[in-house]
């Protein structure tokens, strides 16, 4: 092509471009919005209509189906009779709204249903949208003339997206807790800018909002008549609307009514300022929910009550007590209509109950239903609180039982409280309480025995729901509730201070301990750790208030001194009764807290008390997660114990044995163990299946061989021991991890080659928090080159410690690579769950998957104390560094070591030895505890492991520490070498054991000693 030809061809593009880009002149007459008369409905949108239309509303699909059948040639005409809005799309696009010929009537507390009529004369595909201003917004605070709710069908057989036909319909739906004549202007676009600029996208659409009048209760006398519509003027300010709702009286006998007894919102008598509070039966007639209306349709007033706030005359709470009541029979009684009750389902109708005014001021109910079943409610008010009783009697020939209760405060009257959130409320214990939009005041309610304090955001409305005990025929049984309100921003100070008044226990006279656990940073509460002790030491047990408490007493009678008594708390309060006296108590949680520990005065009067614990680490925001590998707790006990000791994962042993030839089984479940993770929280998690091989009987006589445990499998092992080897093949098939218990069972030190053990507890079983205990236990079985330290009845707890840790090291330096591990025995031995904890490093989000992989890399370190954040040459402890691609064989050591007291050393541990000892820092922190940075590095010429240990200084001598994993070196032609004594050692132990069991074991498991002393015996070759 030409120069000259290629500009004129460029010129032709670019003025076409011109042309393109001019804009076109609007249409602003009705010309633009004009339809052919010729478009007709499509049979196939009609169907896909009603196919939507049935799901939301079956009645209008029926009736449009008739009509469509008396009137099949004009479908058009049949559906605009119900189109509550014409939309007009012309050619450019731009959109007309008019108001339809259907009839705006909307039924208080229903779905309204219409249809939108769509002329698409651009043959538009977007979404249709429509916004009003009258329609509620979800978790906002409600203004108080929003009073609609929208929804625009958007299914799959008719979606919210236009098809492009000229003519097409669309359904919509509006819902409103409200009576009488409401407005709302709506716009309809089908996307940015496309409002007609010569017409209007928006109508104003007038409702009628009507009650079901059948809902009504006309008054029984004037007198009466008087009362209510006292109530309803002077208190709920109602409308002539919802006068008529309430009680079924005509416009003009209302009016007549007001005028007759001179009522007016303006001469509502004043209330004196020591007035109890206001307490009112609820009229019917306005709707008490904002929201979720479908799961309130009709609602009875029998079981309401308005409690109006001290703070303003005009807002109110609604009260249902009950709501509903479930029972072994099925759903006894509901206040509405939504879920059938038994008396639905066998067609019996229940007469209405009013509530009666008492002398003192209390309000009565009560009610029976017809198998004999009776409950009422007592609703007493005073200048504080209400006080509330339920009370159900069994009047059939069975016992109820599951007899739960539904008790609702419905907040939607209480200014400032009716956003559709959860976020404003919190629930501890029994109490439920929900702020308002300012923060600086709460409605509060509890009841007990509460079985779940939770909240709806839809209504909005708070729950403390009670549960009866079991009933008895002729049995009554009762509940207490309370209601309150608080101004100020100390609210669990508030709950604390309602729980001491003892309004749950009234006709005791008992002086009472109330507390609370928390966070001292968030100011949250936490669960948490519990002991309690009087002056002479005897324990005392805490309740939890409305959570829930788990007890452990553990005192070995042959171990003076030796006890573990606690009790692990939810995030609630707690309580216990006292005698008058001095008390200690001490409230711990986890290694990362520090323990507060107070000595209480009680005398006459009930003491509260909040107690504050500071957290001085937190390992999870560096991606360390704790766990326990040796738990004899059981599946309903764990996820409380956990919480309260902040242990991110545990292994209960559900499976166990302990006698040769028999296989693994679960005596001590109350129910058939989980074959799947139980997740507690997000960062919490219980691994149900695992198995315990402790065999101390052989061939029917006591016979202790050891234990060892298998963690992680997936089915139930089908397998007896001895001999082992068997059970490791099998627990390698299901992707399981070998756990040793304790360094010095028999069969220990045989095990760990022979079944390629993968895990060693470095912290086992006897370190607890209370008084070392097995003094005496294996105490010989340690060699004499491990100098470790004894007394006169055996092993001090540093000395079995330390043997542990020469006993790991010794079968380090032959090459098998365990990874360290943490277990309690807790549930069978006197110490806390997750005393001693191995710690996992998790990259990124926590899982359970990451974190036992994790730990079977190594990546962790193990403590009953200190914490160790360490790294090797950059990498966490479990990495294996080789010098084959010309690297060097120095480690560098960096990190931190924490700890709540003092360190008194840190040491490198090279091969076993310690290499070098480093000087504490022991910098304050600023949370309490103190840090120590660390920096050093290690090289040797051979082959070599290292890993950091360190104590702290404890003021009685106990020994706390952590102990990372290790790290390998790998020099080629360079291995490490065993050190003799270590060998021999290990050589003579099985070989000493292996003579004891001749005669008592099998040949094929005796040969697995066997194979374990030529295994030891090759590395003494080497061995120097």
């Amino acid at each position: 092509m030409s120069f000259s030809r290629l500009i004129a061809t460029l010129l032709a593009f670019g003025i076409a471009g011109l042309a393109v880009a001019q804009p076109m002149p609007h249409c602003v007459d009705e010309s633009c919005h004009t339809l052919d008369a010729s478009v007709t409905v499509d049979r196939q949108h009609l169907d896909e209509l009603l196919q939507s239309l049935d799901s939301v509303d079956g009645a209008l699909a029926d009736k449009i189906r008739q009509q469509v059948a008396d009137d099949a040639d004009d479908l058009k005409t049949v559906l605009d009779r119900f189109s509550l809005i014409h939309v007009s799309i012309n050619a450019e696009s731009r959109v007309k709204v008019d108001e339809g010929a259907a009839d705006p009537l909307l039924p208080s507390g229903r779905w309204g249903t219409f249809l939108i009529r769509v002329q698409n004369l651009a043959g538009v595909t977007a979404p249709l949208r429509l916004h009003c201003d009258q329609q509620r917004q979800p978790n906002r605070e409600l203004a108080r003339d929003r009073w609609v709710e929208i929804e625009v069908i958007d299914d799959e057989s008719l979606p919210r997206v236009l098809s492009g036909t000229p003519l097409e319909y669309r359904i919509v739906r509006f819902r409103t807790d409200q009576v009488g004549t409401r407005s709302a202007l709506c716009a309809i676009d089908v996307g940015q800018g496309t409002a007609d600029i010569g017409f209007r996208n928006d109508v104003l659409l007038t409702f009628n909002c009507q009650a079901d009048l059948a809902n009504a209760r006309p008054a029984s006398s004037q007198a009466d008549l008087r009362r209510w519509l006292e109530n309803m003027v002077w208190h709920h300010r109602y409308s002539q609307a919802e006068i008529r709702a309430a009680t079924g009286l005509t416009p003009k006998a209302i009016r007549a009514a007001l005028k007759k007894f001179d009522l007016r919102v303006d001469n509502r008598p004043e209330r004196g300022p020591d007035a109890d509070l206001l307490v009112l039966p609820y009229p019917g007639g306005r709707h008490p929910r904002t929201g979720f209306l479908d799961g309130a349709i009709n609602p009875q007033r029998d079981t309401k009550v308005s409690v109006f706030t001290p703070w303003d005359p005009n807002s109110y709470v609604v009260v249902d007590v009950p709501e509903a009541i479930w029972s072994n029979l099925g759903l006894t009684y509901l206040a509405h209509t939504h879920i059938p009750t038994i008396w639905d389902q066998r067609e019996q109708h229940l007469d209405r109950t009013e509530w009666d005014r008492q002398q003192d001021g209390s309000l009565t109910m009560s009610r029976t239903l017809p198998n004999g079943i009776a409950f009422g409610t007592v609703v007493k008010p005073t200048r504080q609180s209400v006080r509330m009783e339920m009370w159900l009697t069994n009047g059939t020939d069975q016992v109820l039982t599951g007899l739960r209760v539904q008790n609702c405060v419905m907040l939607k009257a209480a200014k400032q409280f009716s956003a559709q959130t959860n976020e404003n409320k919190i629930h501890w214990g029994p109490y439920a309480a929900c702020r308002n939009a300012n923060g600086d005041r709460w409605v509060i309610t509890a009841w007990d025995p509460v079985d779940r304090a939770w909240g709806n955001d839809r209504c909005p409305c708070l729950h403390s729901d009670p549960k009866f005990p079991d009933c008895r025929p002729g049995q009554t049984q009762r509940l207490r509730g309370w209601l309150s309100f608080y101004s100020g921003d100390e609210i669990y100070q508030e709950l604390l201070r309602i729980e001491q008044s003892g309004w749950r226990v009234p006709e005791k006279e008992e002086v009472r301990l109330v507390g609370a656990v928390f966070d001292e940073r968030t100011g949250k509460p936490i669960p948490s750790r519990i002991h309690l002790r009087d002056a002479n030491g005897a324990w005392k047990l805490v309740q939890s208030v409305g959570g829930d408490a788990i007890h452990y007493d553990r005192r070995p009678p042959r171990m003076a001194g030796s006890s573990e008594v606690h009790t692990t708390l939810t995030a609630d309060p707690f309580s216990v009764a006292l005698p008058a006296g001095r008390y200690t108590i001490r409230v711990e949680r986890g290694k990362e807290y520090l323990p507060v520990e107070e000595t209480l005065e009680v005398g006459g009067e009930s003491v509260t008390r909040q107690f504050r614990l500071r957290r001085w680490a937190n390992l999870a925001e560096r991606g360390w997660y704790s766990g326990d590998t040796h738990l004899h707790r059981s599946l309903d006990e764990l996820p409380n114990a956990m919480l309260a000791e902040d242990l991110n994962v545990t292994f209960p042993l559900t499976y166990w044995v302990t006698r040769a030839g028999q296989t693994p089984d679960s005596p001590r479940a109350a129910r058939p163990v989980p074959d799947k993770l139980i997740q507690v929280d997000p960062t919490h998690v219980i691994y149900p299946v695992n198995t315990e091989y402790e065999i101390a009987q052989v061939s029917g006589r006591r016979q202790t061989l050891g234990a060892v445990f298998v963690l992680n499998h997936r089915q139930p092992l089908q397998l007896a021991a001895p001999p082992v080897r068997p059970v490791a093949r099998l627990a390698r098939d299901q992707d399981a991890l070998l756990d040793l218990d304790k360094h010095s069972w028999p069969w220990s030190l045989m095990i760990a080659p022979v079944m390629e053990v993968d895990l060693f507890e470095l912290s086992n079983n006897h370190v607890w928090q209370t008084r070392f205990g097995f003094k005496d236990w294996t105490s010989g079985t340690d060699a004499e080159y491990m100098d470790v330290e004894k007394d006169e009845d055996g092993f001090s707890e540093s000395g079995w410690i330390d043997y542990g840790f020469q006993t790991y090291y010794a079968l380090l330096n032959c090459g098998l690579r365990m990874r360290v591990s943490a277990g309690t025995a807790s549930g069978v031995h006197p110490v806390q769950i997750g005393f001693s904890r191995v710690y996992v490093h998790v990259p990124g989000q926590f899982s359970y998957q990451k974190w036992i992989r994790g730990l079977d890399a190594g990546r962790s370190f193990v403590t009953n104390g200190p914490m160790l954040d360490v790294r090797f040459n950059g990498r966490h402890a479990g990495e294996t560094f080789s010098t084959e691609s010309g690297g060097q064989t120095r480690i560098a050591v960096t990190g931190q070591c924490e700890s709540r007291r003092p360190l008194e050393r840190i040491e490198i541990v090279v091969n076993g030895i310690v290499r070098q000892s480093v000087s504490p820092q022991n910098l304050p922190l600023e949370d309490g505890g103190y840090l120590t940075r660390l920096d050093v590095s290690v090289d040797d010429p051979d082959s070599y492991w290292v890993a950091v240990r360190c104590f702290e200084k404890h003021p009685s001598g106990r020994v706390r520490f952590a102990h990372t994993n290790p790290v390998y070196m790998d020099i080629p032609d360079r291995p490490l070498i065993p050190r003799r004594e270590q060998v021999d050692y290990l050589v003579n132990r099985v070989s000493k054991v292996m003579g004891e069991l001749r005669g008592v074991l099998s040949d094929e498991a005796l040969e697995e000693y066997g194979q374990a002393v030529e295994f030891y015996r090759q590395k003494l070759e080497a061995a120097r």
